[in-house]
């Protein structure tokens, strides 16, 4: 009967021994648990360092790129203008030669009216005289083109045609008056004969055979026979 307290203490104790292992159980669970969420936490934190620096490698990249393609296009830029300066350089080159041909073959004509056309040139060089009688050749389909492309029984005039091959393809006055002789007349004329030989400038065909030179032409009134010299205009020098 003494002992009847100590039992009592005794048996409390063993019954609130479950509640007390359950509780620290449970505490012991919710630490591990938040342990895992600041794990995760941190986890997270340093995926997203990772992606903010994945980004920014990637912007960096993507920046470069674009100024590669920003020099690249200033490259590509610098290189048209330098192109078209060229061509441009090239082009008054070409005007520039054509301009200075003329005038000589404008003052060949001129001192060959007065009678003081000077004495025959040195023969041209063999590319150089080619290269003439090569511009006569295209003139000559030049001019038959222009003359059947508007539509009239003569095409185009000749003062329009000679204007445009010359803007056109630069070629000089003394090749486009040389084919409109030749397409013509089927030869040029003494008076043009005697300039080309100033200019050296040495033979040339025409239709598979020598260039001929005939007298100087006289203008005559158009015929049936002779309808192509009326589409030409006036042919020949003087």
């Amino acid at each position: 009967m003494a002992n009847e307290p100590l039992n009592a203490k005794i048996g409390a104790l063993q019954a609130s021994r479950g509640a007390l292992k359950a509780t620290a159980l449970g505490t012991l669970r919710t630490q591990e648990r938040n342990y895992q969420i600041a794990e995760q936490g941190l986890q997270n934190t340093a995926n997203a360092q990772g992606i903010t620096v994945a980004q920014d490698v990637a912007k960096n990249k993507l920046t470069a790129s674009g100024q590669a393609v920003t020099m690249r296009g200033q490259d590509l830029t610098a290189a048209g203008k330098a192109a078209t300066n060229a061509l441009t350089a090239s082009g008054q080159q070409i005007t520039s030669a054509r301009d200075q041909a003329n005038a000589l073959y404008h003052n060949a004509l001129l001192a060959q009216k007065q009678g003081k056309l000077g004495t025959a040139a040195k023969p041209m060089a063999p590319a150089q005289n080619s290269k003439f009688w090569g511009q006569v050749q295209k003139t000559l389909g030049l001019i038959q083109e222009a003359q059947g492309s508007i539509g009239k029984p003569n095409g185009a005039v000749a003062g329009t045609i000679r204007t445009t091959i010359s803007a056109k393809f630069g070629f000089t006055d003394a090749v486009i008056e040389t084919a409109y002789e030749l397409l013509g007349y089927g030869s040029i004329s003494a008076s043009q004969a005697q300039i080309l030989h100033g200019m050296g400038v040495r033979g040339g065909t025409y239709k598979g055979a020598p260039v001929k030179v005939t007298a100087n032409y006289k203008p005559a009134a158009p015929t049936v026979g002779n309808a192509v010299k009326g589409a030409l205009g006036t042919v020949g020098i003087g």
